[in-house]
């Protein structure tokens, strides 16, 4: 009876964890059912962890005519072959990911969430 959405989340994410490969299904948002249209488990190079809740930027090499089109992901930033193995080998844990222009915010909570606090806040 939920409602599920799929968007990335908007606001500054920290690199977590790099993972060459990993297996991302949607069991994380209770959907285990294979007859469920929403239903996926799928194997995912490149991935590179950026929330709790399992946002991840990744090799999406399926959706490349999608991609900076239109959202077709399930809360990842899906790039291609190229751009995947770039940010990859150049990112490390612990650097920032700043995600940008979608309807939803990175909640505090969902990673290292001090960096979405202003420095207002702070002081």
């Amino acid at each position: 009876g939920e409602t599920i959405d799929f968007w990335s989340r908007s606001g500054v994410h920290v690199l977590l964890t790099k993972e060459p490969q990993t297996v991302m299904s949607s069991a994380s948002y209770g959907i285990t059912d294979k007859n469920n249209p929403n239903y996926y488990s799928e194997t995912i190079k490149l991935a590179c962890r950026i929330s709790l809740s399992g946002e991840y930027v990744h090799m999406a090499d399926w959706n490349i005519p999608a991609q900076g089109h239109r959202n077709t992901s399930h809360g990842c930033v899906n790039v291609g072959p190229d751009n995947a193995k770039w940010f990859y080998n150049t990112f490390g844990v612990g650097d920032v990911v700043e995600v940008r222009n979608t309807p939803k915010n990175l909640p505090l909570t969902d990673g290292l969430g001090d960096w979405n606090v202003p420095w207002t806040q702070w002081t």
